[in-house]
């Protein structure tokens, strides 16, 4: 048996895996007051799933002073210190990937009732709600598109997989990675100037050496327990003709679940990178960027007639996908961005080399920031085995934050939204202002 993990005064193992069935009981035997905790898109699922048990929901929180005292589907937002001095004894459900933050908040107000929507979402059928309980309009009225044949399910995966990875960290002896970017191609068919990415910087592209690929990903799949997605990125993944031998390598390993490959609908698959597609691990996760995505409704044509699993939603941007010159940043300043960041444990496989997130893989592949060596794993000097598998672990576990956190706007709650997918002509230049270091 896995043993019990504890952070920040919760157990861990009942926050994600309790009995939904008692909650409700209690919630109604106790009279206790409902509450949500993120005022997001799995704010609205989980206002969907309650109400589909006949649980009433009467506050909804957020910490993104933004947001609060605005409307939310018929509630008005406020902060968690204003539940606290209200009804301290609420049971709150968490609604966003934040847990770590949220964990923080949550127990500095004293609260105890605290859940994750895991079971929740686990226990209700979206498929089914019936639009006259309220609950699927919560939804679509959100989503405002055609989520794809995959389309909640991925919102309610995304979810999970982000709260799993932040239990499984904090367990000893397991070793399982949430999260590999597997990057086949810097070339992409669109050029938008805020890539989180970092795509609009580079002024030449390559594809990846798929013998030194391979390699990799077998150094790390013979060294971890699992990885519980696998993403294959680009740039535009479709640009690289090779694609399906890349997804067909990945499907070979038994500890790896989804095999996800991203696209912006520029380009429609056809031949092996069409039928490696069908595989029931694996799904399309589309980005729609409107009338940039040219092909959109072709690809959804081709798709829905093959059978292939997909997800769209519509492109939402933050302010997250530029090189800053260097932030003279405190330590307690960089691990804060660290902590909070949403893609702080996106391990990108770029090169032979293993990074903690896409921004750091990218920054340091342009030559943009110093090239730190205890922020990358370089699998070519590794071996498979115990050797790897700890410094695997201790690169997972020990990071605070990395030298590309003092080059970063941050990529979280508080990062501002902002236009989406304005396209740039030229490579963006690099920043010139760059801290004294070693530039490989």
């Amino acid at each position: 048996m896995a043993q019990r993990s504890e952070w920040a005064g919760y157990d861990l193992d009942f926050l994600i895996s309790y009995n939904i069935d008692d909650v409700v009981e209690k919630i109604r035997a106790e009279e206790l007051l409902v509450a949500i905790f993120g005022a997001g898109i799995t704010g609205r699922y989980a206002l969907a799933a309650l109400k589909s048990r006949g649980i009433h929901v009467s506050y909804v929180c957020d910490s993104d002073e933004q947001k609060q005292k605005k409307n939310f589907c018929g509630y008005e937002i406020t902060s968690l210190s204003n539940l606290a001095k209200e009804k301290p004894n609420a049971c709150v459900f968490i609604c966003s990937t934040y847990l770590g933050p949220m964990l923080s908040a949550l127990e500095s107000f004293g609260f105890r009732n605290v859940f994750s929507c895991i079971p929740l979402f686990e226990s209700t059928d979206f498929s089914r709600l019936e639009v006259n309980k309220g609950g699927l309009p919560i939804i679509k009225d959100f989503l405002k598109q055609d989520s794809g044949t995959a389309g909640i399910d991925r919102d309610l995966t995304l979810y999970k997989l982000e709260l799993m990875q932040f239990v499984d960290k904090h367990r000893p002896d397991v070793l399982k990675l949430p999260v590999i970017d597997v990057v086949i191609t810097e070339a992409c068919t669109l050029r938008c100037k805020d890539c989180s990415n970092l795509m609009q910087y580079y002024a030449r592209t390559k594809q990846v050496d798929l013998a030194i690929l391979f390699e990799s990903i077998e150094k790390i799949m013979k060294s971890v327990d699992r990885v519980h997605e696998l993403r294959v990125m680009g740039g535009e993944p479709l640009i690289n003709k090779e694609m399906y031998k890349v997804i067909n390598k990945l499907l070979k390993y038994d500890n790896a679940g989804k095999i996800v490959v991203y696209t912006n609908a520029t380009i429609v698959p056809q031949g092996q990178n069409l039928s490696c597609l069908k595989h029931k691990k694996v799904l399309f996760n589309i980005t729609n960027y409107g009338p940039l995505s040219k092909n959109y409704d072709k690809l959804i044509g081709v798709l829905d007639n093959e059978g292939i699993s997909y997800a769209s939603k519509v492109v939402k941007f933050t302010d997250s996908g530029r090189i800053l010159p260097y932030q003279n940043r405190t330590e307690k300043q960089l691990k804060d961005i660290f902590f909070n960041c949403c893609t702080n444990d996106v391990f990108t496989l770029l090169h032979g080399k293993l990074y903690h997130c896409p921004f750091s893989a990218n920054a340091t592949n342009l030559n943009a920031v110093p090239c730190d060596k205890s922020d990358m794993i370089e699998l070519a000097e590794e071996k498979e085995g115990p050797q790897l598998r700890q410094k695997i672990e201790q690169f997972y576990k020990r990071k605070n934050y990395l030298t590309a956190c003092s080059y970063c706007n941050g990529r979280d709650y508080r990062t501002p939204i902002i236009e989406p997918a304005i396209q740039t002509k030229k490579p963006l230049p690099l920043p010139g202002d760059h801290r004294p270091g070693d530039f490989n």
